[in-house]
């Protein structure tokens, strides 16, 4: 059976000695108007010959369309991994934190474990987890992160100390701290670890002493409207009375706004590896 190649009307112009239309047709593919034509080859070895084409087909301009996207963001994915990503804000240990490695010492933690499985699967609203120290909120947050980036998606765990850090360390470039915020919002994951540990007050190069409880709440209000209906985690120490005074009423409010409350208390299991 004779093959049916795709030319542009250039190419057809350049190969057209007689010209007979077999069929028009919508393409299933792009869905464009297209014409399938029998004409010869006007130069070259097959002289004469008759081949079958189709003009007007859109199918490998729309393949190249979307091969560009998907590598505008891939490289946008890339550029928000380097950001974030690195050991500079996540914590060595916790890089390849997995579901798998988490182990449960309660049904309180074995149910916790599930909320998390199931909220990755679906990443649809927020987790608000809150417990005490070592029970592994950060543990199955990152185990959650390299769940949906092993799907292909974006990611990203980061503490809001580090977070806060980071801003501050932009500070002599104008529109840094928006950059910073864009891409956390652009993210199809956002882990935001240890809410209520960043310090209150700081120096800075001037030996200024700065509170930073305006600072802090104003950046965390600018994450938490960026996330609005998007799959986020906010971890914290503090239970919701604490956590509401330490972030305020309008911060505490947009957190617990459609969440689903993830309770992780229990013994520190550092302590019970070491045996102290």
């Amino acid at each position: 059976m004779q093959s049916i190649t795709r030319f542009n009307s250039a190419d057809l112009t350049r190969a057209d000695l007689t010209q007979e239309i077999l069929d028009r047709r919508t393409c299933q593919g792009c869905g464009h108007e297209i014409e399938v034509v029998r004409q010869q080859y006007a130069f070259g070895p097959k002289t004469g010959e008759y081949f079958e084409a189709v003009k007007g087909c859109k199918c490998e301009d729309l393949a190249i369309a979307r091969q560009a996207i998907e590598n505008e963001r891939l490289m946008q994915r890339r550029k928000i991994e380097d950001t974030f990503s690195s050991g500079s804000t996540i914590n060595e240990k916790l890089l390849h934190a997995s579901f798998t490695g988490y182990h449960p010492t309660s049904p309180e933690l074995t149910e916790a474990k599930r909320a998390f499985e199931h909220f990755t699967q679906t990443l649809k609203g927020t987790l608000l987890v809150s417990g005490s120290y070592g029970t592994g909120k950060s543990h199955l947050s990152m185990a959650a992160v390299n769940a949906v980036k092993a799907e292909g998606e974006s990611a990203v765990f980061i503490s809001l100390p580090r977070l806060l850090t980071k801003i501050k360390g932009t500070f002599d470039n104008e529109g840094s701290q928006d950059d910073i915020i864009t891409s956390l919002a652009d993210v199809t994951l956002l882990v935001l670890d240890d809410i209520g540990a960043e310090q209150v007050k700081y120096t800075d190069s001037s030996k200024t002493t700065i509170d930073t409880d305006t600072f802090s709440n104003d950046v965390l209000f600018q994450v938490l409207d960026a996330r609005l209906g998007k799959a986020t985690i906010y971890t914290t120490n503090l239970p919701g009375a604490d956590l509401r005074a330490r972030i305020g009423p309008r911060n505490f409010s947009r957190i617990i706004d459609d969440a689903k409350i993830v309770k992780m208390y229990g013994d520190d299991y550092r302590l019970a590896q070491l045996n102290f």
